[in-house]
């Protein structure tokens, strides 16, 4: 009797407690706990004379929107972007949305623009996707004092880098597959492929026959090379 009682006593005292601990494990995994950095919110924050208004951290690139907040036009000259251990990451020069070279674009107070940094050596530096944090540095003048007094910008990123989805290759005439039908436009039930023909020859299309099949350009079997033998 008193051992079934302490017993109970002891669930009744502990039971609470693994009541607890399997909550908080379950939290911690729900919100990713576990990898606090994941659990971080997306930020893009510069100093006050530039203005962050959004970023987008893909697998090999970022693209910043900024906004200039100096009152006065300015030339961005170089984006230097590092991460938080200081290694620097490179990356094609950098442009705005459309591709243009951003030494040749003025900004003017209160202008709105994309900086954009593609083919960065990401994968190299081990950053992989998930949540990360970038420095960059911005390089820039004032138009009315000229190069000589570039000054800088610094900003922070904390975004996801989101992975790349390979697609699959479209199944097209011409990818030595055969494919009925394939994903030309139209689409067409493929009889043969360049080199690859499904296992058929002359004496499987023309029985008796020998010779070479040839594959037309639109992926159908020609056995126009195929002769019957006289004895």
């Amino acid at each position: 009797m008193k051992k079934s009682q302490a017993s109970v006593e002891f669930l009744t005292t502990y039971a609470w407690a693994f009541i607890v601990i399997v909550t908080v494990i379950s939290a911690f995994l729900y919100f990713n706990v576990t990898n606090p950095k994941d659990s971080l919110p997306e930020r893009c924050s510069f100093s006050p004379e530039i203005g962050c208004l959004d970023a987008l951290i893909e697998s090999d690139g970022v693209n910043i929107q900024l906004k200039n907040n100096l009152g006065d036009p300015i030339k961005i000259t170089e984006v230097i972007l590092t991460t938080e251990k200081s290694a620097i990451i490179t990356c094609d020069s950098p442009t705005n949305d459309v591709g243009e070279d951003l030494n040749n674009i003025n900004w003017n107070s209160d202008d709105k623009n994309f900086v954009k940094l593609s083919n960065c050596n990401f994968n190299a530096l081990g950053i992989n996707p998930g949540t990360q944090k970038l420095l960059v540095d911005l390089k820039y003048y004032k138009l009315k004092s000229g190069p000589e007094f570039t000054v800088s910008a610094s900003g922070e990123l904390i975004v996801q880098i989101k992975p790349t989805t390979t697609l699959p290759p479209p199944k097209i005439c011409g990818d030595g597959l055969i494919h009925s039908p394939n994903e030309d436009e139209p689409p067409i039930n493929e009889e043969c492929d360049t080199n690859n023909y499904g296992g058929e020859d002359c004496d499987s299309q023309l029985p008796g026959s020998v010779g070479s099949l040839t594959c037309t350009a639109g992926c159908l079997i020609d056995s126009t090379g195929c002769t019957i033998p006289t004895y």
